[in-house]
């Protein structure tokens, strides 16, 4: 229970619903009923003992002690009300049916009876009677508490019941969330490729127009050369380049108007 309280404790943050919260606090609920129950039930089995513990020790020994004033008189009624008694209690206790009980009830009016008759001094029979009173008191409260068990045991496993579904209630709803996390996650990654991917596009367009520019520029300086060649070829040495620019270009410009100025 503690361990199954920790791991709540732990789930609990991690409820992101209003139900997923209220499936917890019904388990909690839930929980503290199975222990509570449980709890009573082992009470009540405390309280009855066995053999020589609890209850059950307890008026085992009072009718031991109602066996031996028996056994020192001559009262064939009373050892047999008695064997009846034990008969019917060992019955209850090995099969708790409530037949048995009211037959013990009833073996109990006669050995009353047969008690009150026994030929012993007056003081003797009375602590006889005493003691065959708290028998059946003892026998009568181990009866009761016995029956309670079911009452108890009927709780506790309820308990236990709702336990198991609302455990299953929250294994689906996490499985859920995680799914919907999983594809949003997918998702996100599918628009982040996209993004990728334009950004590429648009990286290679603008290479490319750059290119454009460039070749542009160098094919416009190649042909200045061409025609400033040819005039010299023909005997213009007034022939000037026009490139004015500082790149490679415009510095082989200024050498060829240059020689051609010295020329």
């Amino acid at each position: 229970l503690a361990e199954l309280r920790e791991h709540l404790a732990e789930a609990r943050p991690l409820a992101g619903t209003s139900q997923a919260r209220e499936t917890l606090s019904a388990v909690e609920e839930a929980v503290a009923q199975y222990e509570s129950g449980f709890l009573k039930l082992a009470e009540r089995h405390g309280m009855l003992g066995h053999i020589d513990h609890g209850l059950e020790g307890k008026f085992r020994l009072k009718m031991h002690e109602v066996e031996l004033a028996i056994g020192r008189v001559a009262s064939s009624e009373a050892k047999a009300s008695m064997l009846q008694v034990r008969r019917y209690e060992k019955d209850y206790i090995m099969r708790g049916r409530e037949i048995d009980l009211r037959k013990h009830a009833d073996a109990m009016v006669s050995l009353r009876r047969a008690v009150t008759l026994v030929p012993l001094p007056l003081s003797e029979r009375q602590t006889l009677i005493r003691e065959t009173d708290e028998y059946d008191r003892l026998f009568r409260q181990y009866a009761s508490v016995s029956n309670e068990l079911d009452l108890f045991a009927e709780g506790y496993l309820t308990a236990a019941h709702k336990i198991e579904p609302l455990l299953e209630e929250l294994r689906v709803g996490a499985s859920r969330a995680m799914f919907a996390l999983r594809d949003e996650a997918t998702r996100t990654a599918n628009r982040t490729e996209v993004a990728i991917a334009v950004a590429g596009t648009h990286a290679v367009a603008m290479g490319i127009l750059i290119a454009l520019i460039f070749f542009r520029e160098l094919k416009r300086a190649v042909g200045s050369c061409l025609i400033f060649a040819e005039r010299v070829a023909h005997g213009d040495l007034d022939a000037k380049i026009a490139h004015t620019g500082t790149d490679e270009l415009g510095k082989l410009a200024q050498a060829l108007n240059a020689m051609t100025g010295a020329l």
